[in-house]
C-alpha cells in the first residue's frame, strides 16, 4: 500500500495534467474500447443539431472526457495507476527532475486512496489528449484532401517554370 494522501497533494491534483507532457507518459493511452467509446460520443456531439456556440460545445466536449474518466478509473484501476505513477516518482528523481517526481507522487497517494475532489487532472489529460490528437489529425486529413499544407508545414514555394506531365521543365 503507498503512504496516505498529504495536504499538499491537492496542489499536485491540479497540476497532474503536466506528467503527460514528459516524454515517458505523453504516450500512456486508455484502453482502444474507451477510446473508442470516447470518440463515439464526442462525435455525436458535433453532429448534434443543437445550435450551441464554440464554447459550449468545447464544454460538452470537456463533460464527456471528464465522464469518460470517471467510468474509466474504478478503484482497481485507481490502483493500477498509483503504482505506476509511483515508480514513475522514483524514476523522475533518478533522473533529476523533482517537480514530476512530486506530481506523480502526489498523484499516486491521492489515486491509491479514493480521494476524489479535486478531481484528478491527470485521469482526466488521459482522456483529453486522445480527443486532442483525434483532432489534429482530422485537421491533418482535411488538409491533404483540400491539398492545403498541414498546419506546422510550409506551403510548397511557386516556381516560374513549367513543366510537362513527365515533370519535364518546359521553355
Amino acid at each position: 500500500p503507498l503512504p496516505a494522501p498529504k495536504p499538499d497533494d491537492v496542489r499536485h491534483a491540479l497540476e497532474g495534467d503536466q506528467l503527460h507532457a514528459t516524454p515517458e507518459l505523453a504516450e500512456w493511452m486508455p484502453p482502444d474500447t474507451h477510446v473508442q467509446r470516447l470518440m463515439e460520443q464526442v462525435g455525436e456531439l458535433a453532429s448534434s443539431p443543437l445550435a450551441l456556440s464554440a464554447s459550449q460545445r468545447q464544454e460538452q466536449v470537456r463533460q464527456k472526457v471528464l465522464d469518460a474518466a470517471r467510468a474509466y478509473f474504478t478503484p482497481e484501476v485507481r490502483q493500477r495507476y498509483a503504482r505506476r505513477l509511483w515508480r514513475m516518482a522514483a524514476f523522475f528523481e533518478n533522473t533529476a527532475r523533482p517537480l514530476q517526481a512530486a506530481m506523480a507522487r502526489g498523484e499516486a497517494r491521492r489515486l491509491f486512496h479514493g480521494v476524489e475532489e479535486p478531481y484528478s487532472r491527470f485521469a482526466e489529460t488521459l482522456f483529453a489528449k486522445v480527443v486532442v490528437l483525434a483532432a489534429a489529425g482530422a485537421q491533418a486529413q482535411a488538409a491533404a484532401a483540400t491539398g492545403a499544407p498541414a498546419s506546422g508545414e510550409p506551403p510548397a514555394p511557386a516556381t516560374p517554370e513549367r513543366r510537362g506531365p513527365g515533370g519535364l521543365i518546359l521553355p
